[in-house]
């Protein structure tokens, strides 16, 4: 019987530690449910270890940790296997599945598994995150047999750092591999340096089990030693950098189940952000992150904040110093004082001639000699454009309610004859 596990006995420490935690606070939402899928082999125990290592050091709540675990009964050892993950990780929640061995190929594990994970995290109602033991060997080995399948570039990519997974139109997960960059052989070291425990499937060496088998002993060896030998470590590093420039472009920014296409904006001295709405809560948060928006926040107000956003009409929500607008589909952020939208700008200059006139961060040019005379500001309280309040035709255009007061208008005699021309509003939102 192995003793139990202290929280003090997951210490951790290997030169790309710091590296796997940026990744990991990159993605992990506080206090959703974390459900780590350990088999006993040298990735999973590794990503277990880390993880719980992670919650420790960030004095997080190590409860929300669950071990998932699939016995096989593919081979003698499985059962102890299982055995051994309850013991070890008594410090945490251990699921264990057994998967009643009918289809006898890969593909039928690997639905097993997936089916186990989906009926399981069902019942957590909290934004469940799924993490992996994936690592850079693993996502070699399967481009190369999708390669051999005569598969695309979506096949060699293949696995990617997170990604959500649909259970259904309501209910989705996000999984996360955290390993996903680190070969199989430097993960097996960290584990010995850090006297993590493991165990080996002695059915991987055996090459006529599967073509993946046979891959692995036999034809990625004599690919690594083919390689440049002058750069150390060379043929890791440069499916390293092809699998960067494959994530890079088909999705431009982290994380890759986040199409964020942005822009940013200044006026005066204050900067406004424009996003597309986020499709998830995962999505919700990472954008917090990447503003650097209050990194603990809380997994209820991501929910109040992520309903808001996708609730589909306009308005606007205050947190942690920053405004959040939502206006015809798309999101605005701003770190600005409380109501600036509604301050008035008393900033005006008189037309004395053609050419170019700036105003704000506006440029207009004045060719028209019937505006000769007339004054250039910012919109002010009851402005009228042909019966219309100038503001109203501002919304119309589609100008969020935070710039409705610093589009340049025209007033001539009292009355405003023009409004800065909507390619040019377009051109800034």
């Amino acid at each position: 019987m192995l003793r139990k596990r202290k929280h003090s006995l997951f210490s951790l420490d290997f030169k790309e530690k710091e590296e796997v935690f940026k990744l990991i606070e990159s993605y992990i939402i506080q206090w959703s449910p974390l459900f780590l899928t350990v088999s006993g082999w040298p990735d999973s125990m590794l990503l277990a270890y880390t993880i719980i290592n992670y919650l420790l050091t960030k004095k997080q709540d190590i409860s929300v940790v669950t071990i998932l675990h699939v016995n096989h009964k593919t081979r003698q050892e499985t059962d102890s296997e299982e055995l051994f993950i309850y013991e070890y990780f008594t410090a945490v929640k251990v699921v264990s599945f057994t998967y009643k061995w009918t289809r006898k190929t890969e593909q039928a594990l690997r639905e097993a598994r997936l089916g186990f994970i989906k009926k399981y995290i069902l019942k957590s109602k909290n934004n469940p995150i799924v993490l992996t033991g994936h690592n850079l060997t693993d996502r070699i080995e399967t481009s190369l047999l999708h390669m051999v399948r005569g598969a695309g570039v979506e096949g060699v990519q293949n696995m990617k750092t997170a990604e959500l997974v649909k259970i259904s139109t309501k209910m989705q997960y996000l999984v996360i591999r955290p390993l996903l960059w680190l070969p199989k052989s430097r993960i097996t070291e960290i584990c010995i340096n850090n006297k993590i425990p493991f165990v080996q499937d002695l059915s991987n060496l055996d090459s006529s089990i599967s073509k993946r088998n046979k891959l692995r002993n036999e034809i990625l060896p004599e690919l690594i030693s083919l390689w440049w030998k002058a750069w150390w470590n060379s043929f890791w590093q440069s499916r390293k950098l092809l699998y960067n420039f494959l994530d890079t472009h088909n999705q431009p920014l982290k994380p890759i189940f986040y199409n964020l296409s942005w822009s940013v904006y200044w006026w005066h001295t204050i900067k406004f952000i424009r996003f597309e709405l986020p499709n998830s809560i995962y999505e919700t948060t990472y954008l917090l992150k990447q503003l650097d928006i209050n990194k603990q926040t809380s997994s209820s107000f991501l929910q109040i904040l992520y309903k808001f956003l996708t609730k589909g009409t306009q308005g606007q929500v205050h947190f942690d110093g920053h405004y959040f607008f939502v206006s015809h589909k798309k999101l605005y952020v701003i770190k600005s004082s409380k109501d600036f939208w509604e301050q008035e700008v008393k900033n005006e200059r008189k037309i004395t001639k053609l050419g170019e006139y700036k105003t704000g961060d506006f440029t207009r040019k004045i060719t028209d000699k019937w505006l000769l005379g007339g004054i250039i500001r910012f919109p002010q309280k009851g402005d009228q454009r042909k019966g219309k309040r100038v503001k109203k035709r501002l919304l119309n255009k589609k100008v969020p309610i935070f710039r409705r007061n610093y589009i340049p208008v025209i007033e001539q005699k009292g009355k405003i004859v023009d409004i800065l021309p909507l390619e040019f509003l377009n051109w800034h939102y």
